[in-house]
């Protein structure tokens, strides 16, 4: 593993923030959020606004840029569908928030080039952990 991906798997992040951001990202218009400069200067600057420091700001917002890149990926893959509704937004879909408490904390691993992603397994089996189940059998 690289000592830049150590770096970002070291990086603390709650899932309270992913879902803040990911609520940012789903208030841009679909040309900036699907800009990764102007994405990434919203994330840092919203960052900051909540009283990070800059080179903390900067440090949360590529681990959290990574994070929801390779939970989108995992998402995005037809074998994890089901863990995702479908939107009123084309292209968009409603995930529950034990996902988003699993990417915050699970390992991201290479998976080639300068790509990451979770373990698929590792996230599943650590998604079924922490999983709440609602309703009666």
């Amino acid at each position: 593993m690289s000592i830049y991906l150590e770096t970002v798997n070291k990086t603390k992040i709650n899932a309270k923030i992913l879902k803040e951001i990911l609520q940012l990202y789903e208030s841009m218009k679909p040309e900036e959020r699907s800009n990764f400069e102007i994405r990434s200067l919203a994330c840092l600057r919203a960052l900051e606004l909540k009283g990070f420091g800059i080179q903390k700001a900067s440090a949360l917002s590529v681990a959290i840029e990574l994070r929801l890149d390779a939970l989108s990926r995992l998402i995005n893959d037809p074998v994890h569908r089901e863990w995702v509704m479908p939107s009123k937004e084309a292209d968009a879909v409603m995930i529950h928030f034990d996902l988003l408490r699993v990417a915050a904390t699970e390992p991201l691993i290479e998976i080639g080039g300068a790509r990451v992603a979770f373990d698929p397994e590792a996230f599943r089996v650590r998604f079924l952990r922490i999983c709440r189940p609602k309703g009666r059998a």
